[in-house]
């Protein structure tokens, strides 16, 4: 590969070339990549790769630097030297791969899947790289693809925590929560302290009807993670699913303000049906914080539109489980 500006370089026909990994950036052909408000660290490097200075970086050393840079959590430092890496040597798996994670660390979703597909193309048989893909076809709702990801993954490592806990989430998606649970104690039998896995399951039997159960293995997970938000939001949720509305209250308590707990009531109770009991919670939302509540204010008038014309409420949740 030529050894181009990568910050000057377009994205065209085969190209979301490997620069394209460097940042987000459009998939258009002939748009170029635009690192808008540059750092005065990306700064130094576009006056370093000017120079000429990069010709004088040994393979060993741009991985050097950019692991060490990884290390500090400068993700954009990393990238860089990784993907002058790959301009001398654009098939090192290990490198894609590298770039690829950090890229779903980052949340972008389509680089990483590049990267890692370009990665498990120059070796197949890298399960973290399998598992990332499966998990990130997961989010992209193409559960085939995701099941031929981590059926590999499986079959390359079938010790794979990760792999199992992936799996589970893909069976929940199906609504086969019975697999999900397969799945998940098999994970758990292998990692029994992973207290995200633990609020995994307890949200799969949540979604089966199975909210006694849910709070008792969700209470396992919070022992592990006492301060663990996303396993305080699922306890609060199933709480109230069971109709402890003191008790959620109270939980919602420890890691929320008062308006922000009140708001979580009332839509809790508004997909719950409990109507009048939304709009008491909502209120008092607002009330707490009038500044704040534009969500309790968008909340209480759904709950009018839901009383008005007797539908269903709407999918739409502020808790999460963890992700693997």
């Amino acid at each position: 590969m030529k050894r181009t500006d990568v910050f000057n370089l377009y994205v065209r026909g085969a190209g979301l070339a490997l620069v394209c990994l460097l940042s987000a950036c459009s998939s258009d052909p002939g748009v170029p990549i635009d690192l808008a408000q540059p750092s005065p660290q990306s700064i130094a490097r576009e006056e370093e790769r000017s120079s000429g200075s990069m010709d004088d970086l040994d393979s060993e050393t741009l991985l050097s630097k950019a692991a060490a840079f990884k290390k500090q959590g400068r993700a954009n430092d990393a990238l860089f030297y990784y993907v002058t890496f790959l301009e001398r040597e654009p098939e090192s798996s290990a490198v894609l791969a590298a770039v690829g994670h950090i890229h779903l660390e980052k949340r972008n979703w389509d680089l990483a899947k590049t990267a890692l597909e370009m990665s498990i193309k120059a070796d197949p048989e890298q399960s973290e790289v399998l598992e990332s893909l499966g998990l990130i076809a997961l989010r992209q709702k193409d559960l085939t693809a995701a099941e031929r990801y981590l059926t590999k993954a499986k079959s390359v490592n079938p010790h794979s925590v990760r792999a199992l806990s992936t799996s589970a989430l893909l069976e929940d998606q199906r609504n086969d929560h019975i697999k999900a649970r397969v799945h998940y104690e098999e994970a758990l039998k292998i990692d029994p302290t992973n207290a995200g896995i633990r609020n995994n399951l307890a949200y799969s039997l949540c979604l089966a009807n199975q909210c006694e159960k849910a709070l008792a293995v969700v209470n396992e997970a919070l022992r592990l993670a006492p301060n663990h938000e996303g396993i305080l939001m699922n306890r609060g949720l199933f709480l109230m699913k069971l109709g402890r509305t003191d008790e959620a209250m109270t939980n919602f308590r420890r890691f929320m303000n008062e308006a922000d707990a009140n708001n979580n009531m009332g839509f809790l109770s508004m997909e719950n049906g409990n109507y009048p009991l939304a709009r008491e919670y909502l209120e008092k939302a607002i009330r707490s914080s009038p500044s704040y509540h534009e969500l309790a204010h968008r909340n209480l008038k759904k709950l009018g539109e839901l009383v008005d014309r007797e539908m269903p409420v709407p999918e739409q949740v502020k808790w999460a489980s963890l992700k693997p």
